[in-house]
């Protein structure tokens, strides 16, 4: 969404434009880079507002991480009139044909840090133009324009139009104050507009705050000036029932788009296997949630003090408004937020997330799970939680054949596992199955044999011989060591499982049949 309140940087669009316009193939992307909080996304959205008749369409793509720019990336298909593949991969490399054989089009990658994860996904030609923003200092292959801070003028101007005062002298007091970074002017202007106070009295409330001048001369000064800024619209919070503590559930996501109604419905759904025996979230904000008028209110109070902002019907919180929101939390309260974040995700994710119904939804959640899965303390605090949440994101993305973003994920549910709950715990030989089937799919068959093996003594040892457990697993062994023309060893494994499901699933259970069909495979090989 355009912000209506944009400060003016004209020079620094015009400069972005007629670099883009060149015509040199080493201009063709232009990097935007800058600490958080100074407008690189805001600058980004205002380009593609102000110059979209150049164009024939223009992208926004979250370059945070690989996964989420991957489906993004992928959502262009639609647009573009194309098939989406079940494999990801595929349908990036048929966006990326179209948009090389298009005229000029606009591809904005918002918060990107690394120029080789961006290469798969730029077109080729004149029509590419591409507008990077990014920490980073330099990004190659990029011209960059840096923007580190607003000028004292223009962050003046900002304030009094902003805010309909004309106190000159006290926005210019709030300017020095505040280090000059938009973000927190935005937020500073939203405060005096929803309390009513003048920018006088606000120049007042940051140096009754400590405000800590001595260190704005460091780059990381920005993050404090701003926890200053936020930390009195945190405070007139608590007068909105609801509101602080979405806020605190909300800092313990990623900052992407959050989708509510995802987690008002988790809030309302019965218990089901594998998923939360209580609501994911503390019995107040669960009461928020079941209530659509006060989610709407407590919603609404976020956005007044420019605490969070809206994002179609979901809402994002900036990266330093989370940070900020965290650190004012004691010990024992990040331990309640970030458990409550992680059962959250873990009652949303869904169990089946290979099954292509499930994909828009861990595609909305895709990020957030990723962030709070490695979150310091996220593992301690709920390894059931953490290990299947990492199961189910790794299940979805292996299913994607994002097969290098899931096998690490593969790998730490079971270490996870094993050091909660001992390495004889039938969870821990479900991950090992799980981490096993990549390993096999990706043709990496000795390597998935000795974790197959290592299952079933674990489910023998702990469930007994005979269970319909062990039967999977044997089932899955004799079809390993099958395809590595290991006959002999396969065969009574298979014929081992075939027994077991038929006394205790019964000759039609399609376990059963399953088993029936891997021995006759078995024994066709062997003739």
């Amino acid at each position: 969404m355009r912000n209506p309140h944009f400060t003016s940087r004209d020079a620094i669009l015009d400069r972005i434009r007629k670099g883009l316009r060149s015509g040199k193939r080493a201009a063709l992307t232009q990097a935007v880079r800058g600490l958080g909080g100074v407008g690189k996304s805001e600058l980004a959205l205002e380009y593609a507002h102000r110059f979209a008749s150049d164009y024939d369409g223009v992208a926004w793509l979250r370059a945070e991480d690989t996964s989420s720019l991957g489906l993004d990336y992928a959502a262009l298909a639609g647009p573009l009139g194309l098939e989406q593949s079940r494999e990801l991969a595929k349908t990036v490399a048929a966006v990326r044909a179209a948009l090389s054989a298009r005229g000029p089009f606009l591809l904005i990658f918002d918060n990107a840090e690394d120029p080789a994860a961006l290469e798969p996904f730029l077109p080729h030609g004149e029509g590419r133009h591409v507008l990077v923003t990014t920490h980073a200092r330099s990004f190659a292959g990029a011209q960059t324009t840096s923007i580190d801070t607003l000028t004292i003028e223009e962050a003046v101007t900002f304030l009094l139009e902003r805010t309909h005062q004309d106190d000159e002298a006290s926005a210019r007091h709030v300017a020095a104050l505040l280090g000059e970074l938009p973000l927190a002017f935005e937020q500073a202007a939203a405060y005096i507009e929803a309390s009513a106070v003048t920018l006088a009295d606000y120049a007042r409330l940051l140096e009754a705050h400590g405000l800590d001048l001595v260190e704005r001369g460091k780059d990381y000064r920005y993050a404090k000036t701003v926890g200053t800024t936020w930390s009195l619209a945190l405070e007139a919070l608590r007068e909105c029932p609801g509101a602080p503590e979405l806020l605190n559930l909300c800092a313990f996501l990623a900052p992407e788009a959050i989708h509510l109604g995802d987690l008002a419905e988790a809030c309302r759904r019965a218990p089901e296997d594998g998923a939360p025996a209580a609501p994911p979230v503390p019995k107040p904000l669960a009461g928020v949630f079941a209530g659509e008028l006060r989610l709407h209110d407590a919603r609404a109070a976020l956005f007044r003090y420019s605490l969070a902002s809206a994002d179609g019907q979901a809402v994002k919180v900036h990266r330093l408004v989370q940070e900020v929101t965290r650190e004012r939390l004691d010990a024992e309260g990040k331990k309640t937020w970030l458990g409550a974040a992680l059962r959250a995700v873990n009652a949303i994710f869904p169990e089946e997330s290979d099954d292509f119904r499930n994909w828009d939804v861990c595609g909305r959640w895709l990020s957030h799970a990723l962030a709070v899965t490695a979150l310091d303390g996220a593992a301690g605090l709920d390894v059931a939680a953490t290990s299947r949440v990492l199961d189910r994101i790794a299940t979805y993305l292996q299913a994607r054949a994002e097969y290098g973003d899931a096998e690490p994920l593969f790998r730490r549910a079971p270490a996870l596992r094993e050091a909660a709950l001992g390495s004889s715990h039938p969870d821990v030989a479900e991950s090992l199955n799980n981490l096993a089937a990549l390993l096999w799919q990706t043709n990496r068959l000795a390597e998935a044999k000795p974790l197959c093996r290592r299952a079933l003594a674990i489910y023998e040892a702990a469930l007994g011989p005979n269970h319909p457990s062990v039967a999977i697993d044997l089932n899955n062994l004799a079809a390993l060591l099958r395809d590595t023309s290991r006959l002999d060893e396969a065969e009574p494994l298979a014929r081992r499982a075939l027994v077991i499901c038929e006394s205790s699933l019964g000759p039609e259970h399609p376990n059963t049949v399953k088993a029936r069909g891997n021995l006759q495979k078995t024994l066709e090989r062997r003739r």
